[in-house]
């Protein structure tokens, strides 16, 4: 998520302030979390809940949703994008994502309709959201400003955040997770950045350490733990309607009031049930 959506607030000049007239501000990463007034849309939408259900099988993660486990997977259908005056509507090019998970890992995996393939970015932690992107948004816990941020891009580009709190500033570096041990995989149905040949899409695949959520002091969820979560997407597409002016849709799982990613408030929940799927 683009860091251009943060704004300059006055509690941030005021701790410059003091930082100029001490010398040194320490930060506590553990403040009494108190729920924030923003502008949001949860007391209009119901928020979904995605049911994560116990992986059958071990998975694979080769780019292409291969493994038997997922088809026995919650799916996650119907993103949004914004229209005018921030009003809600389907989303152009859609995404498709399934939840698993075991005893260490959660598993995501995504696929993305995409006419126009675009991606540049090939190294760990590059700023993938300038590329064609699929990002995770997981908030642990309700008690705490914590929150994470994994994006991925066509290459398995990969930038992995810890972000101690909203409305943050300053470089991406700041928020590096380099330690998560995520491991991630691609496949590209189409070319990649050539606009001039229509292609039809991507997929991606997640595997995700319990471990990865240390930062905030998240154990492993357990049967009936309940996370909140968003699946997001950045796509530059020449195929998008002439409306589109800049050629790029944000769109989100999750109904945000606004095109802020980092909107935790709005986020939707994942419930970790300690059972195979079953219709």
């Amino acid at each position: 998520m683009k860091f251009k959506y943060f704004k300059f607030r006055r509690d941030i000049l005021l701790l410059l302030c003091l930082t100029f007239l001490t010398g040194c501000v320490t930060i506590n990463m553990n403040v009494p979390y108190k729920k924030t007034k923003m502008k949001t849309l949860s007391s209009k939408f119901k928020r979904r809940t995605y049911i994560c259900y116990r992986a059958t099988a071990p998975i694979k993660i080769t780019g292409k949703m291969e493994s038997a486990a997922w088809k026995k997977a919650f799916v996650v259908k119907h993103f949004y994008t914004w229209g005018k005056d921030n009003k809600l509507k389907p989303a152009v090019f859609q995404t498709t994502v399934k939840i698993l998970w075991d005893s260490k890992y959660l598993y995501v995996g995504a696929h993305m309709i995409d006419h126009d393939i675009e991606a540049y970015y090939t190294k760990f932690q590059s700023p993938t959201y300038n590329d064609d992107v699929f990002e995770i948004f997981i908030k642990p816990s309700e008690k705490s400003y914590n929150f994470y941020e994994i994006e991925i891009n066509p290459r398995n580009a990969t930038l992995q955040l810890f972000l101690p709190r909203q409305g943050l500033y300053g470089e991406l570096q700041r928020y590096y997770d380099n330690n998560m041990g995520i491991k991630s995989a691609v496949s590209i149905q189409g070319v990649l950045n050539n606009w001039r040949v229509k292609s039809k899409g991507w997929t991606a695949e997640l595997r995700i350490p319990f471990s990865a959520f240390k930062p905030s002091n998240t154990p492993a969820p357990q049967n009936g733990t309940k996370w909140r979560i968003a699946f997001c997407r950045y796509d530059y597409d020449y195929y998008l309607p002439k409306s589109y002016f800049n050629a790029v849709e944000l769109s989100s799982s999750a109904k945000l009031a606004q095109p802020n990613f980092h909107l935790y408030q709005d986020y939707d929940n994942i419930l970790f049930v300690d059972k195979p799927y079953s219709k």
